[in-house]
């Protein structure tokens, strides 16, 4: 819970983070969720073209479009 106290004391609260106290993302051992996310996305690609195609869809849905295509 989110009151609980610290489970890691030691630990900033900001570890794994690119800025703050403590170890940035290389603590991470170069684990980066998205990769496996996109690759869980790729197969919707063929029914997001039509609507990334479409003038009236939202900039932010043509990005993740590219992004996806691109990846």
């Amino acid at each position: 819970m989110l009151t609980d106290p610290t489970q890691r004391p030691g630990e900033p609260v900001t570890a794994g983070l690119a800025t703050g106290p403590g170890a940035g993302p290389e603590a991470m051992g170069g684990y980066d969720p998205r990769l496996a996310e996109t690759q869980k996305m790729k197969k919707w690609i063929p029914f997001l073209q039509p609507v990334a195609n479409d003038p009236e869809t939202p900039e932010s849905v043509k990005i993740l479009y590219r992004y996806l295509v691109g990846s």
